[in-house]
């Protein structure tokens, strides 16, 4: 029953990457911010750091390597504990959340335009980010434990032998 749930889990967690990747190449064509498409704000969101006036926004493109590297992560098999890659995700979700709750953003190289309203690509991208989140966690959940439990060794009858 044990491996039936592992097995399900990993199903979870394969699927919620996948609707992870799928939300964010959704959200690339959608508007997102002050009716720019995400696939400007992707390019040109790396410039938002230059501007530290809102400190939780200009940091926020930088949740999009996080994700690639989660996605990467949790695509190959090399490690059953993802505990890393929890923790990149979880900062990359972080960081797409704060841009939601920004009030400015870089909308040209020259300078800060306030935020009026979102477009539905930065739902759509937060949504991803989260998907990205809960995929790895069902991912370490899906994987039974590695560790060995300790073993206390109990006292036997016979002598030691010296040398």
């Amino acid at each position: 029953m044990n491996q039936a749930r592992n097995e399900s889990l990993k199903v979870a967690a394969r699927g919620a990457l996948f609707m992870s990747v799928l939300g964010f190449l959704v959200s690339m064509p959608l508007d997102s911010i002050i009716d720019m498409p995400g696939y400007y704000v992707l390019l040109r969101g790396w410039a938002g750091a230059f501007e530290l006036n809102e400190p939780c926004v200009a940091f926020g493109w930088y949740a999009n390597p996080l994700l690639l590297t989660t996605w990467l992560a949790l695509g190959s098999s090399a490690t059953a504990d993802h505990r890393a890659t929890i923790l990149l995700a979880s900062v990359a979700t972080i960081l797409g959340i704060c841009v939601v709750f920004g009030s400015r953003v870089v909308a040209t190289l020259a300078g800060m335009t306030e935020v009026m309203t979102l477009g539905p690509g930065s739902w759509v991208w937060v949504g991803s980010l989260c998907l990205g989140l809960a995929s790895a966690i069902l991912a370490q959940i899906a994987e039974p434990s590695q560790q060995q439990p300790d073993v206390i060794s109990a006292p036997t009858d016979k002598p030691r032998k010296r040398m």
